[in-house]
């Protein structure tokens, strides 16, 4: 009985496709976007939080992956992503909870993309913040000595739960229902998708293949880089 509650319980609160395009559409959501886009030359507390942990949501919700996998994201990973033969970007992270199964991979399309560069030229404008290639783009903001430190697990759930109660759903969300949520949308898009959340959610082991992208014939081509 208690199984059949809890069960019950997990399937009314779960995240849907719908509960994420409600938040997108959100202003809030819409907010944050044109915050990211905005090349102001200063950023305060709130502007970086906000940023931050909407990045970390975003991340999560098109990945089934796990937080600390996004959370170590580096500057170093964004500048070596590869483009995708599907049109997507791929951002191979070394150190992750599971990185002794090699690599994980995050995948995002070049809108996700462009904000996650936006976010790098907002640190750098950040007195004191210690911008390093190797170092993740998701801390702390930075003490009065300069200092940052990396998020917790409990931190980025903490953070997206936040931008998420300013939306208009009334669900807990965190990594993991986020996770699950990723998986539930493609399974149901695509029956045959086990392979597209392997691709997703499990440490890499082709990463070091040759990428391919599309010229404007159509025709695939291989590619180093993200342009």
């Amino acid at each position: 009985m208690r199984r059949t509650v809890v069960e019950t319980e997990e399937i009314e609160t779960m995240i849907l496709p719908v509960d994420i395009q409600m938040f997108l559409s959100s202003k809030y959501a819409q907010t944050i976007e044109k915050k990211i886009a905005n090349k102001s030359t200063q950023v305060v507390l709130s502007t970086f939080y906000d940023v931050r942990d909407y990045m970390l949501l975003r991340l999560l919700q098109t990945n089934a992956q796990r937080p600390m996998a996004v959370r170590n994201i580096t500057i170093n990973s964004i500048d070596r992503a590869r483009r995708t033969d599907d049109g997507g970007i791929s951002i191979t992270v070394a150190q992750h909870k599971t990185q002794e199964g090699g690599p994980a991979v995050i995948h995002v399309n070049a809108k996700l993309y462009g904000f996650l560069k936006d976010y790098i030229q907002m640190l750098k404008i950040i007195p004191g913040y210690p911008v390093a290639k190797e170092q993740s783009i998701f801390t702390t903001f930075p003490k009065s000595d300069g200092t940052v430190s990396l998020l917790t697990s409990s931190q980025v759930n903490k953070g997206i739960q936040r931008v998420w109660d300013q939306g208009p759903v009334n669900k807990t969300v965190t990594a993991t229902r986020l996770r699950k949520a990723t998986s539930t949308a493609v399974r149901t898009q695509i029956p045959a998708s086990r392979e597209i959340l392997a691709r997703r959610a499990l440490p890499a082991q082709r990463t070091s293949g040759s990428r391919y992208k599309h010229d404007s014939c159509g025709h695939g081509r291989k590619s180093n880089a993200v342009d």
